[in-house]
């Protein structure tokens, strides 16, 4: 995030610097078009934390591996936790066992209200923290929540983790999207649905784009916008921070 806060003030800098200005006189060509300083930015990102306490027992991907949403990712040790599990299910049958003895000796009208009451109400104690327990589980397999591939791992096989902690950075696996500020005066000639060129630094290699959605608020001090685009026809050599430019026809 930090990284493509930068390219935007330095994009701010260079298209405030190279937009023609709205209320200056330009040649006819000069207004007619317009380059600015784009980024490509992945179209999901997630810093997935370790939602337990314990050590990190499996890491089953690489930095730059691809994987499918469901795949797990990674496992925490969570033996206390599975023997928690079984204990609690043995006292969740044993009030299941005391409440089916209530309720038969409430039919023949030999226990108490209260007495059943009591049978009941430690049967949904017992059931509640199976149920916690089972949540706590579930937490020590972190699964894809989407289709992607890893960007960073931040922590290794038998560190120990807390609630919260970063293990690893992943971005989807879908074409990336294009981000750029534009100066707030271009929203009088840009909308969504504009279609513009782009040309990518790294490939050396020019698409066609269309501005997905306009910022909804201005920056004041920068005076500008930020502006997102979907790449039409995009290929499998571009990946997230590629850096280019996007010129825009004004002729309209």
């Amino acid at each position: 995030m930090t990284t493509r806060i930068s390219l935007f003030l330095s994009a701010v800098v260079l298209t405030l610097a190279g937009w023609p200005a709205a209320s200056v006189a330009e040649p006819a060509d000069a207004r007619h078009t317009n380059v600015v300083r784009i980024q490509l930015v992945p179209e999901r990102e997630a810093s997935l934390s370790s939602g337990a306490e314990g050590l990190i027992s499996d890491i089953a991907v690489k930095e730059g591996q691809a994987f499918k949403r469901g795949d797990v990712l990674f496992r925490q040790d969570c033996r206390l936790e599975a023997a928690q599990k079984r204990r609690v299910l043995a006292e969740l049958g044993i009030a299941e066992q005391k409440l089916d003895v209530m309720t038969r000796l409430d039919s023949l009208n030999s226990v108490s209200q209260l007495d059943k009451a009591i049978a009941s109400g430690e049967q949904e104690k017992w059931r509640a923290e199976a149920d916690i327990i089972e949540a706590k589980l579930e937490l020590c397999v972190v699964r894809a929540p989407f289709d992607g591939k890893v960007v960073e791992l931040h922590m290794s096989e038998h560190e120990w983790a807390r609630p919260g902690d970063v293990v690893i950075d992943i971005v989807s696996s879908r074409p990336p999207l294009v981000e750029m500020i534009v100066p707030s005066h271009a929203l009088s000639t840009l909308s969504k649905g504009d279609e513009f060129a782009l040309f990518v630094d790294e490939l050396s290699a020019s698409f066609d784009a269309r501005i997905m959605s306009v910022g909804a608020r201005i920056d004041p001090v920068s005076q500008s916008v930020e502006v997102s685009a979907r790449i039409l026809e995009p290929t499998n050599k571009l990946i997230p921070g590629m850096t280019g430019e996007a010129r825009f026809d004004l002729a309209r």
